[in-house]
């Protein structure tokens, strides 16, 4: 009995010796360890008998000369983050360059080891390589000779990485309160723009918006739309369309059909900028043949020019009856009226246009001058009203706002406190909107616009990206602050707080109490990077916990890929149509540069939801406090995703019986508990 303890006493020794260290080379048997290959440009022999050490048979020999190096390449990589130190015997009479390399260049800088005579240990602390981040990989290592001429060999023998020490676990403790900060949510903010028939029916977006700068002319008579500056200004006939049937069975009314029969509420972009193609012939902006030879053109198509001469100039002397009709506010209400026609009710939400403060750059064909205070609500009033008048019950969304610049300034004064706004009290553009939305509800008791809506996307470099380095990554989740945080300052050219939703809720309250805000586009990441997924489920915490009525991303992300996971989460987590639902509700952490939290409380069916996100790429300890409705324990639920895993149901977890849920989570991970 006690040569056998003592027997597993030595295994398990040896267990974690091996578990604190990569062996790279080893004399015992003179073989690379662990995947590693011999990359070498200078002479290397990995079975040397002249001079060995430690007992071992072999040494890795190199002949020492012209600067050429013994170079060992692992292709899987190594996380520098895992590595305390490199420590290797040698005996050399040349002194020694040691270079990481990452992928197959090199990283940090070269670590000089001096010459030894007889068998020496050299450990090399990670940190002497200085590398740019703890996160960079590390694929190789080579022993550079520093010399140009024949001096002898260099033998290595033990040649290890050893591991850091794991850091102390420090859990993140996360508290829900469902008495605290409740808000109804709106089923609304779940959405995207552009879902087609299948993931509408995979991932249940509850809203799908028509929209985008090529919708801002959209013809539906002809089913045809112009695509301003995206494509050289051309009118661009919809090519899936029952032409003999127009106006029935064009792409919008399939787009509000498929909506519709899939549950989704189809949020629709009605034209008011004044033009529309008059039909389905394709038509350029700025015709070569007319207006002269231009720095770009159509590839397929050599008279459609991008409106710029050849001498930098834009066109400005462009003729709008090219390729457009002038329309007023009855053609929007024909087209309101078909759609009545074929879907009753149904489609009642109604945008007007598509980013208004552009058009003098993306539709500057037909509308060359910058948008002001004036034109904005005097449009306003033409089209709303009109819209009003015959479906009053309408929910009209506006002014559909670019981004930071158009929040607070008109184009007219380009991007800075300007004539325009002086000339309307020195009032923030979109402060003073809302200041005319409740004059005129006073003065004559009808609502024109009944949601503020905006678009934001981050300006911060690569946070739409696919990049996901470290600094990278940080910045993705930090810039969502952007939206709720005043105490941030926005790291980008912007450079100062925006806070935006709670901003606008704030003009909301002081001059139209009850008007709604809605964010119709948005994007925070690439469709397949798990951190643009875990923004993804940021944002949409971010709009319920400030009373969105209306989320929809710009655009659908691609079928299967790692973000459609982040609205699958909310929408369809169990992949049978169950989707989180009721009122959110406050949920704090105290590391939020680690781990956040989203809660929603269904009281009707006693059942909390709450979402948890990972940060890091390291695993992570949790600790969710949901006393305050399940004081006595119970069962969660638990649905995940990770960088590497799908959406899928894990096994359910019991609450201690003080109502806490502990779970460690993968790095880069989102999960969801289900608790009734």
């Amino acid at each position: 009995r006690t040569n056998n303890n003592t027997k597993w006493v030595l295994m398990l020794l040896i267990a974690v010796t091996q578990a604190q260290q990569i062996t790279i080379y080893d004399g015992t048997d003179g073989e690379l360890g662990n995947g590693w290959q011999d990359w070498s440009w200078a002479t290397v022999n990995l079975k040397d008998t002249s001079s060995v050490s430690l007992g071992n048979s072999y040494a890795a020999s190199m002949v020492c000369n012209n600067y050429e190096a013994m170079y060992f390449h692992v292709q899987s990589g190594i996380s520098a983050a895992s590595i305390s130190e490199i420590s290797f015997y040698f005996v050399s009479a040349t002194p020694l360059s040691v270079q990481l390399i990452s992928d197959t260049a090199s990283v940090g800088v070269a670590v000089t080891v001096s010459p030894s005579s007889s068998w020496t240990q050299e450990q090399i602390q990670i940190s002497q390589f200085n590398l740019p981040s703890n996160s960079v990989t590390i694929n190789g290592i080579w022993w550079q000779a520093d010399t140009s001429s024949p001096s002898g060999f260099a033998y290595f023998d033990n040649i290890t990485m050893i591991a850091s020490a794991p850091p102390p676990v420090t859990p993140v403790n996360i508290v829900v309160d469902v008495n605290a900060n409740r808000i109804a949510t709106s089923p609304l903010i779940f959405g995207v723009n552009w879902a087609n028939s299948s993931q509408l029916f995979d991932i249940k977006y509850p809203s799908n918006r028509w929209g985008g700068e090529g919708i801002t002319r959209y013809a539906y008579d002809v089913d045809t739309a112009n695509h301003a500056s995206d494509w050289f200004f051309e009118d661009i006939a919809y090519t899936d369309t029952d032409v003999a049937s127009l106006p029935f069975n064009s792409t919008a009314d399939n787009f509000m059909s498929s909506s519709l029969s899939h549950g989704a509420v189809p949020v629709m972009t009605v034209p008011m900028i004044g033009f529309t193609p008059f039909d389905r012939v394709r038509r350029c902006g700025f015709s070569v043949a007319k207006y002269g030879a231009q720095q770009k053109t159509d590839p397929w198509d050599s008279d459609c020019g991008n409106g710029v001469l050849t001498n930098g100039q834009n066109i400005v002397d462009n003729d709008p009856a090219d390729t457009s009709r002038v329309i007023n506010e009855t053609y929007v209400l024909d087209w309101i009226s078909h759609m009545e026609s074929q879907f009753g009710d149904q489609v009642n939400l109604f945008q007007l246009d598509n980013e208004p403060g552009l058009w003098d750059s993306i539709h500057r064909d037909v509308h060359p001058e910058p948008l002001t205070y004036d034109e904005l609500w005097n449009k306003t009033m033409q089209y709303a009203g009109a819209i009003k008048k015959v479906r009053p019950n309408s929910i009209i969304f506006g002014p559909i706002s670019w981004g930071w610049c158009s929040y607070y300034f008109s184009p007219a004064d380009g991007c800075s406190d300007g004539k325009d706004r002086q000339d309307h009290g020195d009032v923030p553009l979109l402060q003073w909107y809302i200041q005319q939305i409740g004059l005129y509800k006073k003065q004559y008791g009808v609502q024109l616009v009944d949601v503020i809506d905006i678009h934001f996307y981050p300006q911060a470099a690569n946070v739409q990206s696919t990049l996901e380095d470290p600094a990278t990554v940080a910045l993705r989740f930090r810039s969502t602050r952007g939206l709720w945080d005043p105490t941030y300052v926005d790291e980008s050219w912007i450079n100062k707080p925006i806070a935006i939703l709670p901003q606008i809720q704030q003009w909301i309250d002081e001059s139209c109490p009850g008007l709604l805000i809605s964010m119709s586009e948005y994007n925070w990441g690439d469709d397949h990077i798990i951190t643009g997924a875990l923004a993804q489920i940021m944002v949409i915490g971010i709009l319920s916990k400030n009373n969105a009525y209306l989320g929809t991303r710009w655009v659908a992300p691609v079928s299967g890929s790692i973000v459609e996971d982040a609205f699958l989460i909310f929408n369809n987590y169990d992949g049978k149509g169950a989707k989180v639902k009721g009122d959110s509700v406050s949920t704090v952490s105290d590391n939020i540069d680690e781990s956040e939290g989203y809660s929603f409380f269904d009281q009707p069916n006693n059942t909390l939801y709450v979402v948890v996100i990972n940060k890091l790429d390291t695993q992570m300890m949790i600790n969710v406090d949901v006393s305050s409705l399940f004081a006595a324990g119970g069962t969660a639920s638990v649905y995940s995703f990770s960088q590497n895993q799908p959406l899928v149901q894990q096994a359910s977890i019991e609450l201690s019986t003080s109502g806490v849920i502990s779970q460690t989570l993968g790095g880069w991970a989102a999960v969801l508990y289900v608790i009734s």
